[in-house]
């Protein structure tokens, strides 16, 4: 992918999120039929023998353990007093083909670990209960499995997601995976899907690698999401760009599945060696698909860490590159930007000496840190184009390396946001291509998905 294109469709996501932003926080609330309920509890997880039971305002989820199996036995609706795990199909926590071996979270071969539940704070606020359980086995391959569910205060959703540790001295790779599988209702339907960043719909079925998010409003009026996260896209052998996981809901099988593309996801892990792996939102609604996807909103507010949300505008110097000066933003742009009402003046690729330095070329300004300084003065934040492998596309630095990451967390953290009130930073999409070869921290099966993880560290 051409660095223009890249730049396109990076500035095309960042608007999309923008009118996103701009269409929700001037909708204080969408009501449905009764009155408004207030939504303010704070979420429980209880814990009875070996039986937890997660619950907030709008949905209660149950999780037990019990013959060597760990299990969800309740994906329950509560403003539509409604269970949805009472379909026909089979269903799991996780599947894996790891090492060669078949191993599923109720095949009765785990053992069950020291059960933690902690709260989830940001910012000094109380935002959910986390439950991790972890599970182990020696045979036919020695892994442990911590399983972890974040369940959001208030009108919110369930995060689950697992990290997998690998017990062995010898390297082992999951070649194909089931996120999480479970046995939906298959009753009348309008199923909504988003393949890439269109919305599509059928009454229907979805087949596996047709959808990567999904929400399905029952003809009873309520439904269910389910929203893989780190859910990113890179180039398969065909060519095509396959995402890490795709839903199939009752295509060819009775249930729904999140499932890993092999083509662009098989995790290696190394001896010894844990690691994160998809994760996947759940959330419940009562109404329609408007309702639905404010659902997904409102756990999404609860679920990441900046969550309070507006709408920014910028002025970005890609277009004027060529008067790029000291002098032309003193006196030119910014000016400019305080009278038209902007909130921030970002400045683009090549600013700096070579794209590994934090230092500003001479032709540019002989003093970055002053001239930040300057722009803050006027009420403006500041943004930069900041190249996370330190050179140009598919070359540099490679982010599956956790030292590289490092390395580039100290350059942001330590140097660029408190020298230059840095405020937002821009990469391009092709930060996070393909390694061809395998490294001593990644594979070309995985070196994507662990630049995504990693990078999202910083």
């Amino acid at each position: 992918m051409g660095k223009g294109k890249a730049r396109s469709m990076a500035r095309g996501l960042v608007c999309f999120v923008l009118v996103l932003s701009m269409l929700f926080s001037s909708i204080p609330f969408i009501p449905t039929s009764g009155i408004q309920t207030a939504y303010a509890a704070n979420s429980s997880v209880v814990r009875s023998g070996d039986v937890w039971t997660l619950e907030n305002d709008v949905m209660k989820s149950v999780v037990s353990f019990a013959s060597g199996s760990i299990q969800m036995t309740s994906y329950y609706n509560k403003e539509a007093g409604k269970e949805y795990l009472t379909g026909s199909g089979s269903q799991y926590l996780f599947y894996y083909h790891y090492g060669g071996s078949d191993l599923y979270a109720n095949d009765g071969g785990w053992t069950l670990g020291t059960a933690t539940i902690t709260d989830i704070t940001k910012f000094g606020t109380n935002c959910g209960k986390q439950l991790t359980i972890p599970v182990t086995r020696t045979s036919p391959q020695n892994v442990t499995i911590n399983l972890k569910f974040e369940i959001y205060n208030g009108k919110s959703g369930l995060k689950y997601s697992n990290s997998i540790k690998n017990n062995a001295a010898a390297q082992k790779t999951i070649t194909n995976s089931d996120i999480i599988s479970l046995n939906l209702p298959n009753d009348a339907h309008t199923l909504y899907y988003v393949p890439n960043m269109a919305w599509y719909s059928t009454s229907g079925s979805l087949a596996p690698n047709a959808g990567k998010n999904a929400i399905t409003v029952y003809n009873t009026g309520d439904g269910w999401g389910l929203q893989p996260e780190m859910n990113w896209k890179t180039e398969g052998t065909s060519g095509m760009l396959r995402p890490f996981a795709s839903i199939n809901a009752w295509s060819s099988i009775t249930n729904v599945k999140v499932s890993t593309n092999t083509e662009a996801l098989q995790l290696v892990l190394f001896p010894n060696e844990e690691f994160e792996y998809i994760s996947v939102n759940m959330t419940v609604f009562k109404g329609d698909i408007i309702d639905g996807k404010m659902a997904v909103e409102e756990h999404f507010r609860k679920r990441f860490k900046y969550h309070d949300v507006t709408s920014l505008f910028l002025t970005n110097d890609w277009d004027y590159i060529g008067q790029r000066t000291d002098a032309f933003f003193r006196n030119t742009v910014v000016p400019k930007a305080v009278q038209a009402g902007l909130d921030m003046v970002m400045i683009d690729d090549l600013w700096n000496t070579t794209r590994d330095t934090t230092t500003a070329k001479t032709s540019f300004t002989s003093n970055l840190a002053s001239l930040t300084d300057y722009i803050v003065r006027q009420g403006l934040r500041f943004g930069l184009w900041f190249s996370m492998t330190g050179d140009n596309h598919n070359v540099g630095r490679d982010l599956a390396d956790p030292a590289n990451i490092e390395f580039k967390r100290s350059q942001v953290e330590d140097t660029m946001i408190p020298q230059y009130h840095l405020s937002h930073q821009m990469i391009d999409l092709t930060e996070f291509w393909p390694n061809t070869a395998a490294t001593s921290t990644s594979h070309p099966s995985d070196s994507v998905y662990r630049k995504n993880v990693l990078v999202k560290t910083i």
